[in-house]
């Protein structure tokens, strides 16, 4: 009912108790990101952990009721006078997190200092005795621009780990290490390369939601670099860097490993689990390079949830005669390729043909520039090859409608849910 609600209304809606889930409130972060700078002045994602969290493990379920108390105090507060956009969710097992707009920076602080105050004011008993609670507040602000709201969510908590490391019941923002856009070539190319060498990478996951019934969970990963000092770079800064200093390979491989360790991790709880995990051919063309990945599957046990693989349509057509031998290698191994930023070209149609191809993904932009009848003949041709195919960036539920009655299989997108953890 929520998600039929959420449809007719255009946002996703709150749960039963009123409390907004994790899953709502990085849509409305992404969202934010989205309406661009001008939007975001005066907005900022907050992070809220409790000082005295290791007393209150001592008493089982504790932390998570101070938790829940904070966070129904916030919704009434937001329902009875705070502005329609503000949003509160648990986020973790220990935080809250904050989506909160005001005029300006300087009221948004004030709205922070305000908080952290009224908890530290609060009142709290436990087993028939007072005890005194603060918090750390950590505050993550849109600018320089964000590539998603898991990078919102680390600037938050990073702000909030450095109030608590000066002493807790404070007030922290963010300020970035290393602004986004500012990095030369050079420099990023040796940030990359200490993140390797310290294994900064990491990976979040969105799901790919069939439209029609299909068995198994599908989640393609996303890859992020973390600096030093905490701050996410977003794939669009440094990955044309890396391929133009020859890192990839060895990104790839990171990435393979990392997604299947997290396949092994998680496919007891999820039926038919597959990872599809973003490849280059100046990886997949290596020598033993098949071999390589077959061992990892099999070290793993994962030989019922083998990952799929994704290529880009550009890199496929520039390298043809060595795609079409890995993937027919790939296919042996009971592997499925996907094809990346698919289009109705002719170009697209005659690699699609001639490849064995499991899934094909639309191009960011695909929606916008197909019409129905086109994107109908697409998906009929896509479906005579014997492939499925993804439309990405569903942002609506009117998009959702569009490409359900053009035949698309599968979606993905931030409306739909947020790439996460």
């Amino acid at each position: 009912a929520a998600r039929l609600a959420a449809r007719r209304n255009g946002t996703p809606a709150a749960n039963a108790t009123g409390a907004w889930k994790g899953s709502v409130l990085m849509y409305r972060i992404d969202q934010t990101i989205a309406a661009g700078p001008r939007k975001a002045e005066g907005t900022g994602v907050l992070f809220l952990e409790i000082d005295q969290e290791a007393q209150l493990e001592q008493h089982p379920g504790l932390l998570d009721g101070v938790l829940d108390v904070i966070l129904d105090q916030l919704r009434r507060i937001r329902d009875t006078r705070g502005p329609a956009g503000d949003l509160a969710a648990r986020v973790g097992p220990r935080g809250l997190a904050l989506l909160v707009a005001r005029e300006n920076g300087k009221t948004l602080a004030a709205y922070a200092e305000g908080l952290r105050a009224a908890i530290a004011r609060q009142e709290w008993k436990v087993g028939g005795e007072d005890l005194a609670l603060t918090a750390s507040i950590g505050v993550g602000l849109f600018q320089p621009p964000a590539d998603d709201a898991i990078t919102m969510i680390s600037r938050a908590k990073k702000a909030c780990a450095l109030a608590r490391d000066q002493g807790g019941n404070r007030v922290e923002v963010h300020a970035p290490a290393v602004p986004a856009g500012t990095l030369s070539g050079d420099h990023m190319t040796d940030l990359i390369r200490e993140a390797l060498r310290s294994d900064r990478f990491s990976l979040a996951y969105q799901p790919v939601v069939p439209l029609r019934m299909r068995p198994g969970e599908r989640y393609e990963a996303l890859l992020r670099l973390r600096t030093a000092d905490g701050e996410l770079i977003p794939p669009s800064e440094f990955l044309p860097v890396a391929h133009r200093s020859g890192l990839m390979p060895e990104i790839d491989r990171r990435m393979v490993i990392c997604a299947l360790d997290q396949a092994q991790a998680c496919c007891g709880a999820h039926t038919g689990l597959q990872i599809l995990i973003r490849q280059t051919l100046d990886s997949a063309g290596a020598h033993r390079w098949v071999i390589w990945l077959r061992d990892e599957i099999a070290q793993r046990e994962l030989i019922h949830h083998r990952p799929a693989l994704i290529f880009d349509l550009d890199d496929v057509a520039a390298r043809f005669d060595r795609a079409r031998m890995r993937f027919a290698e790939l296919r042996q191994l009971g592997i499925d390729i996907c094809l990346n930023r698919m289009d109705d070209s002719p170009r697209a149609m005659q690699v699609l043909a001639q490849l064995p191809v499991s899934l094909v993904r639309l191009s960011h932009g695909a929606l916008r520039e197909l019409t129905n009848e086109r994107l109908t003949s697409l998906v009929e041709t896509v479906h005579g090859c014997g492939a499925a195919l993804i439309a990405t960036a569903i942002e609506d539920p009117q998009s959702i409608g569009r490409v359900w009655g053009c035949g698309v299989d599968f979606i993905q997108g931030n409306y739909i849910q947020p790439a996460g953890e």
